[in-house]
């Protein structure tokens, strides 16, 4: 549902604008392409720790990580005499925490050094348009696309790693709007804010079944470990394009 307020508060201005604009007449041979590399931070995103718990209560129960940085690259095909672009975009944005955490076994509790995180990486397809400001040296841009979205738990209990047993990939939309300031005719600063909202589901599984705790090694379950990784932060880019063509 946040998805779709942003969608429609940031997209409808994009619709009533491309609705009254000229026909795309540009084809691929007539394009110019450039690469946007740049630097992000989502200031929110979420781990549910048990996502098919029976209660309710116990399936919001999540961990919170908060700004996530990353880096990434977009390349782009102008159209329409450069009012439209498309973009094909990937990044990698990744964060960890270390904690001490009560760790269950058959016979106690143990508490023991836990080592835990998220690596999202969104891999986007959208369509842009170049709002008029009355300058060439400062643009707007506003549009949103489709995106594959893989979210991974990373998870350390003492020595002991886990490993991905599932293919952790969601889908959904995104929708954003930036701001370019032109430096020369081909390299420009750009700065963005982008809303995605993607829910994935990932497994993970110790690597070993018994860790040593003190003088004696304790068993592990061997059982699939289920947890949910949300997104729904605003991301912040800013970043160099730079016309290849």
């Amino acid at each position: 549902m946040h998805i779709l307020r942003r969608t429609i508060l940031i997209g409808l201005p994009f619709v009533l604008l491309t609705a009254g604009a000229p026909k795309l007449r540009a084809q691929l041979s007539d394009g110019r392409l450039a690469v946007l590399l740049r630097g992000t931070v989502t200031t929110t995103s979420k781990l549910y720790l048990s996502p098919d718990a029976p209660t309710a209560d116990a399936r919001s129960q999540y961990d919170s990580y908060n700004t996530l940085l990353g880096a990434g690259a977009e390349f782009r095909l102008m159209l329409a005499e450069e009012q439209f672009y498309l973009a094909v975009s990937s990044e990698y944005n990744a964060t960890m925490h270390d904690q001490i955490r009560p760790i269950a076994f058959v016979d106690s509790v143990r508490l023991l050094p836990v080592q835990e995180g998220v690596r999202f990486i969104p891999i986007e397809l959208g369509a842009y348009a170049y709002i008029p400001l009355g300058s060439d040296v400062v643009r707007m841009t506003m549009g949103g696309g489709i995106g594959a979205y893989i979210g991974v738990r990373e998870l350390t209990v003492g020595t002991v790693g886990t490993k991905t047993l599932n293919t952790p990939v969601g889908f959904g939309i995104h929708v954003g709007i930036g701001m370019e300031y032109r430096l020369t005719s081909s390299i420009a600063m750009q700065g963005a804010l982008r809303f995605r909202d993607p829910e994935i589901r990932t497994e993970n599984s110790f690597d070993q079944t018994s860790i040593p705790v003190g003088s004696r090694t304790r068993t592990l379950s061997s059982a699939p470990i289920a947890s949910k990784v949300v997104v729904d932060g605003m991301n912040f880019s800013l970043g160099v394009l730079l016309r290849i063509r």
